[in-house]
């Protein structure tokens, strides 16, 4: 019985993704797809402004669409909130999204294949969220290497988005056991660190100490903000206050990716990676620095 209620589900599969796919061709035959920047232009428009950075992708279509995550829960606020973002009225911020809308040549074949099942599934949610004609930066400036086919062009864009905080006084807003720049020197060249440390998971209940936490902070220093569809609301309401806020969740993986030569997303040790373990097995760091540098904890 097994192999038949197996063969069974296989075609209910492919029947289900061929509907999809079937009115997806229809909807974008008639929907020009969103104009998005290539990362590269997307990092030199930062270095050469003071603008803030908010990121959306994926996870947080679902979040707006009613779907929970494995970190965070969907809700009505968090999911109305996350789908006004893309049409905020502030020239401080910067909002971005995947250039994932047209041709998937650039991503590996694994990658090219989730967007492209996502987008049968999301896109009119996507279009729908959007602001026709405006030009959005692409999300994928903290998410360069392991889904990109040219991987050799990693090292220099490194080089380049390290340039944004080179010099600068750093608050660094991630989930507890996420441990940006630590053991790597992705941050090497920052003047200091300090780290507000967030809940790995369900931050969005813990929204308002978070912020209240992060408005403590002098506004002369850079925001790094690496705490999933938190980060993207956190990054635009400290902008809003006059802050510099730049949500770059998922750069410290990346980068760790990228020194390690890995091809497929694997585990970090001591880094909590949901794209590649639970996390339940990552304990309590013990680096001197990294622990200096907490000033304030919101669980």
């Amino acid at each position: 019985l097994l192999p038949i209620y197996n063969c069974l589900v296989n075609i209910s599969t492919r029947l289900t993704d061929f509907l999809y796919s079937s009115k997806d061709f229809v909807y974008k035959s008639f929907t020009p797809p969103p104009s998005v920047m290539t990362k590269d232009e997307t990092v030199n428009l930062l270095l050469n402004s003071r603008l803030s950075v908010s990121r959306l992708g994926d996870g947080e279509i679902k979040l707006i669409g009613g779907r929970d995550l494995c970190f965070q829960k969907s809700s009505k606020e968090l999911a109305e909130r996350l789908r006004l973002l893309p049409t905020l009225k502030n020239d401080k911020l910067l909002v971005c999204i995947p250039d994932a809308f047209s041709s998937p040549a650039h991503f590996e074949q694994a990658d090219a294949l989730y967007w492209k099942r996502h987008l049968t599934r999301f896109r009119p949610l996507w279009y729908g969220c959007l602001e026709p004609g405006r030009l959005y930066g692409n999300a994928f400036i903290s998410r360069p290497y392991i889904c990109f086919k040219e991987k050799e062009k990693a090292a220099s864009y490194f080089d380049l988005i390290k340039r944004l905080w080179e010099g600068q006084e750093l608050v660094i807003i991630e989930g507890e056991k996420s441990r940006l720049g630590v053991g790597n020197d992705l941050f090497a060249k920052a003047a200091k660190i300090c780290r507000i440390l967030g809940p790995s998971s369900q931050a969005f209940a813990r929204y308002d100490d978070l912020l209240s936490e992060a408005k403590k902070q002098d506004k002369s220093c850079l925001f790094i903000i690496a705490l999933g569809p938190v980060g993207s609301l956190l990054a635009a309401d400290l902008s809003a206050l006059g802050y510099r806020a730049l949500d770059l969740g998922n750069i410290d993986i990346e980068y760790e990716w990228f020194l390690a030569g890995c091809k497929s997303k694997q585990a970090v040790k001591n880094k909590l990676v949901y794209e590649a373990m639970t996390g339940e097995e990552i304990g309590p760091s013990y680096d001197e620095k990294y622990l200096s540098q907490i000033v304030a904890e919101v669980f």
